[in-house]
């Protein structure tokens, strides 16, 4: 595994490091860390797109006219009912999620190049297989987490304003669930969670590859024409290419979120479990189609916010937890040698040339 340039001729070194090379335990351990703080800041957010989605009596007109009610009635902590639930289920889906999309984008990406795929197409299939494969089996972890912690969220002094019939605190909730609906009634949603957040992180990751690629080929780097860039612009672009892709999978999954959260909080007059089905008919019924884009403003500035900030986070991460005794461990390559640039560019960049050095 060469440092130097990503074998495409697009990502520079420092942004295209593979799993193969990081000290695995410091980075699940950096990367939890990050992944809790960045959940705890955007939490209101989440709260927020939970409340507008959920509500069926209209108390919430947007995602501004929620956030005064809600400081109104119930002050500050009002926003962030839940987090403790949310924030204890980080740690375990963020080691099966980081741990699963590594190192099926690595394998992915060698299997497909020995299979004589271009890099360019071993690179996207990587990305969209990696993603895939992580979001469908964090979703063991998360659905029970979300179960619980959207019943919270939907507390407080608007109550009445959402067909909840769980309350008090974590545990209260979750032994009423199991109670009443053994344990399947905490994975209310699962299949529609597959379906909706699987594809979300397969189509977030495929985004994001290519928006990258394309920043940086429209800057100049990483085919020899320059050499690394600063650290400044390593962000900038990274932050720049997390965010688009967010925005986007959150406009195109908001109908399936929708649904996935009131199957997951709301429960029918008849005491009966909901089903998809029974909760399209019925948000059509109130809303008609455009209420599948309730809290659409809310839910994709989540994804783009936390997405963009995330993997900003992310991928500097990777670059402190590349192995210190790598013999060849990624390095900033200085712009006075680019003879040695163009010549790492070359090496093996054809389907030939057996196993990637690098993925993104």
């Amino acid at each position: 595994m060469e440092s130097g340039v990503d074998p495409m001729g697009v990502l520079p070194a420092e942004a295209s490091i593979d799993w193969q090379q990081l000290d695995k335990a410091k980075f699940l351990w950096l990367g939890t860390v990050a992944s809790s703080a960045f959940t705890a800041l955007l939490h209101p957010v989440s709260l927020v797109k939970t409340r507008l989605q959920a509500q069926q009596s209209g108390v919430y007109r947007n995602s501004a006219h929620a956030v005064r009610k809600i400081l109104q009635a119930e002050g500050p902590k009002g926003l962030y009912r839940g987090l403790g639930t949310v924030l204890l289920g980080t740690v375990p889906a963020e080691i099966v999620y980081v741990g699963l999309l590594e190192i099926t984008k690595s394998g992915t990406r060698q299997t497909a190049e020995q299979g004589g795929w271009s890099d360019e197409a071993a690179a996207g299939l990587a990305d969209s297989c990696g993603g895939l494969v992580a979001g469908v089996a964090t979703q063991g972890v998360t659905v029970p987490v979300e179960v619980v912690s959207q019943r919270l969220m939907v507390q407080g002094a608007h109550s009445s304003a959402f067909s909840n019939r769980y309350q008090g605190s974590a545990l209260d909730i979750t032994r009423a669930i199991i109670r009443q609906e053994g344990l399947r009634g905490l994975y209310r949603g699962y299949g529609l969670s597959v379906l909706a957040d699987a594809p979300s992180s397969m189509v977030w990751w495929l985004a994001y590859g290519a928006t990258q690629r394309a920043l940086w080929r429209a800057l100049g780097y990483g085919s020899g024409r320059r050499g690394e860039p600063s650290p400044q612009e390593l962000m900038g672009v990274q932050a720049a290419a997390g965010t688009f892709a967010g925005a986007i999978a959150g406009v195109v999954t908001t109908p399936l979120d929708v649904i996935k959260t009131r199957l997951q909080v709301l429960d029918q007059s008849s005491g009966k479990q909901p089903t998809i089905a029974s909760t399209f008919r019925s948000l059509l019924q109130q809303d008609g189609a455009k209420g599948l884009f309730r809290g659409v403003f809310p839910y994709s500035a989540y994804m783009a916010l936390s997405t963009g900030a995330i993997i900003v986070g992310y991928e500097y991460i990777k670059r402190t937890c590349v192995k210190s005794d790598l013999p060849d461990r990624v390095s900033r390559i200085d712009d006075s040698e680019p003879s040695q640039i163009e010549e790492d560019s070359r090496i093996d960049i054809s389907p030939k040339a057996g196993t990637s050095k690098h993925s993104r």
